[in-house]
């Protein structure tokens, strides 16, 4: 995080902020730790799927059958001790095994969620191919030279990759980054569990360009 001047130098900005020497300004930190992150080379980091989001696809089963959260039957001090997030496969359009699907579906004998064993619900498979940034390819400028609207526009050129899509799982390796396909552990009723939703549709709003 010192690499990331925006946290490293926090002190300094709310002090001017204060004095009204400059605007306190909001921004994601996201773009400035990680591009910290991928100018480093004695780290290795593993970027899984682990989020369903609304990023622009209103043909997601998310849009057209919505999100879902049980609680199951556990508590602790009197609140749910646990979550489990699911939507619509993509295989369910009509809506009925989700209709059908009980809501404490994950507390059932035979799920992966009961299973002892504590089995992975997701696991790579295949080679690992190496991965290009957005900036490799089109220098500053090109297609998606606006690609991560959150974030300021001197970090997305490294952070914006090119060909990956939501079935890679990252690999940050010795400075370079590598991508690798991963399978996903069936869940009943065809539904796509995973361990958050981040709504960020907002975003748009917030920095357009």
């Amino acid at each position: 995080w010192r690499a990331c001047s925006f946290l490293s130098k926090i002190d300094e900005r709310f002090a001017n902020a204060a004095s009204g020497k400059e605007k306190f300004r909001f921004e994601s930190a996201e773009g400035c730790y990680s591009h910290a992150v991928l100018k480093r080379d004695d780290l290795r980091v593993k970027y899984t799927v682990k989020m369903l989001n609304d990023l622009g696809d209103t043909s997601d089963t998310a849009y057209t059958h919505g999100i879902y959260v049980g609680t199951g039957s556990s508590t602790k001090d009197g609140q749910p001790s646990r979550s489990v997030l699911w939507k619509a496969g993509e295989g369910q359009r009509d809506g009925a095994r989700l209709r059908d699907l009980p809501l404490d579906w994950f507390e059932k004998p035979g799920t992966k969620y009961t299973d002892p064993s504590n089995p992975p619900l997701q696991w790579e498979v295949g080679e690992m191919t190496l991965v290009e940034s957005h900036k490799d390819q089109h220098g500053n400028d090109g297609p998606k030279a606006n690609c991560m609207y959150w974030a300021p526009k001197a970090y997305q050129g490294d952070i914006c990759l090119v060909d990956v899509d939501p079935t890679d799982t990252l690999f940050l390796i010795d400075g370079k980054l590598y991508k690798q396909k991963y399978e996903r552990a069936p869940m009943p009723g065809n539904v796509v569990s995973l361990a958050f939703y981040h709504f960020v549709e907002w975003k748009r709003y917030y920095r357009p360009n």
